[in-house]
């Protein structure tokens, strides 16, 4: 996959008549796993975004990964996973400079349901606020993990009353990853699901089954 690059202006010339332009980071995948070794290469480009054969073995770029501790590059630009996260790559070269994100997945993660709760208007974490009975509800249960990853599993939410089983839903994945902790903010870090009000009744108990699938 091609990372956008960024103009500038270098000194690295490896074909007569042809001044460098931009770069381009090359990586065949953005999301990699804890363990990967990548090779990742510059193509260097001209103006008119044709490929400049090179750059030669004697100018290797200069590369930073942002932040420090999740991936680190070797000096011949293979790409190491050290654990989970998201990092910035950048490459420079002759003056020249461009970028690639990067997300990699953890072998092992210990997920767990820091909070779950139903909401017809206001709720809180503790899930405090107390509900009407028979007026619809929106469910959000809020997975984390010990470490920061991009797994994307499902989650199963059953109702009961009296002991039987009276409502049962699964709940999408979620599209930004798993956070470390609960992310009220956005509704992309949490398991949702609208709850009909029929469901909604006094004595109602909700039981949350994270990744039934085994991802």
């Amino acid at each position: 996959m091609a990372a956008t690059s960024l103009a500038g202006c270098g000194e690295l010339g490896t074909t007569p008549d042809r001044v460098p332009h931009s770069l381009v980071l090359d990586v065949a995948d953005t999301l990699l796993t804890e363990g990967d070794r990548v090779g990742l290469s510059v193509v260097v480009l001209d103006e008119d975004g044709n490929v400049i054969p090179g750059p030669p073995s004697w100018a290797l770029p200069e590369w930073i990964v942002v932040p420090g501790g999740v991936m680190a590059v070797d000096a011949d630009g293979t790409l190491n996973v050290l654990g989970g996260g998201k990092v910035r790559v950048i490459a420079r070269l002759a003056g020249l400079e461009t970028e690639a994100g990067l997300r990699a997945n953890p072998l092992e993660l210990e997920l767990s349901t820091a909070a779950a709760y139903l909401t017809q208007a206001a709720q809180n974490l503790d899930g405090t606020v107390p509900l009407i009975a028979g007026r619809d509800a929106f469910l959000r249960v809020f997975p984390v993990g010990d470490e920061t990853s991009f797994f994307q599993p499902r989650a199963r939410a059953s109702f009961y009353l009296d002991g039987d089983l009276v409502h049962s839903t699964s709940l999408s994945p979620m599209t930004e990853g798993i956070p470390t902790e609960p992310r009220e903010d956005r509704l992309a870090f949490t398991h949702n699901a609208r709850i009909p009000g029929s469901v909604i009744q006094p004595g109602l108990h909700m039981v949350v089954e994270l990744d039934p699938d085994g991802v």
